[in-house]
């Protein structure tokens, strides 16, 4: 759809937050079933994709001649915004066939992924019908030090409806990605995990995130213990099978083993 490579396609804007700014980018197939929206390349960087439709057809929930396996590609890029805080700069992120983001390769860092709605219809609530969006957002082959919602205000991604996983990271040489306060969840179907940590993804060289356990929780209040002093913990609710993170409620820091 979009296709930025070569090294130098810097420092140029893909959409924009004001009425009509926005572009369809739907439908996209190379021919052998690996279609992608937006691509951004090796050394490409400064990029900023802002306030599109990547996946749905133009009035949002056609699905037809979708073809397009990836959302937005990142390979070897730095610096690149998708989306951003201000009112209108997240992209619908939707309906692909595969990955909503799929990040990859060593010097894939420094990338931003911020304000998107990464599997839902716009309303960032509603299931569009026939979506088939295995992950939300996909990094492997060393991508590292990216982030991936945030804490300030508009920051945060929707990342909703799902197959497989919200946000998967794999390889212990994929590490040092933020993932901050994004609701993660499908209601409509089965979701493996909302994060998956695979083969010492994300590791960071300390304990998984299982070592993080919920000892006690009230109506106002929730504690725990953790295995590194500092650490952040956030906490969202969650249905009976503790897979969906449905809304995010706070974030606490471990001290002496607990928080």
């Amino acid at each position: 759809g979009v296709n930025f490579s070569g090294g130098n396609a810097n420092n140029n804007t893909v959409g924009g937050t004001g009425t009509g700014e926005g572009n369809i980018i739907s439908g996209n197939n190379n021919g052998s079933g690996s279609g992608r929206g937006v691509y951004i390349g090796s050394g490409d960087n400064n990029n900023v994709i802002l306030g599109n439709m990547i996946g749905p057809g133009a009035d949002s929930l056609n699905l037809s001649g979708n073809t397009q396996e990836y959302g937005v590609y990142l390979y070897n890029a730095y610096s690149n915004t998708i989306g951003g805080s201000a009112a209108g700069a997240g992209n619908v992120i939707s309906a692909n066939l595969g990955r909503g983001v799929y990040m990859t390769a060593s010097s894939c860092t420094l990338n931003v992924i911020r304000g998107n709605r990464i599997g839902p219809a716009p309303d960032g609530v509603s299931f569009i019908s026939g979506s088939s969006q295995d992950y939300g957002v996909y990094l492997d082959a060393s991508a590292s030090n990216n982030a991936i919602g945030g804490s300030a205000p508009g920051e945060v991604n929707i990342i909703a409806f799902n197959e497989q996983y919200g946000v998967y990271i794999t390889g212990a040489a994929t590490r040092y990605n933020l993932i901050a306060r994004n609701p993660i969840y499908n209601t409509v179907s089965s979701m493996t995990e909302a994060i998956g940590l695979v083969s010492s993804g994300n590791s960071n060289y300390q304990s998984n995130p299982s070592a993080t356990v919920i000892t006690n929780v009230t109506t106002t209040s929730a504690g725990g213990t953790g295995a590194n002093d500092g650490d952040s913990v956030e906490v969202f609710t969650s249905d009976g099978g503790c897979i969906n993170a449905l809304q995010y409620l706070g974030t606490t820091v471990v001290s002496g083993g607990i928080w």
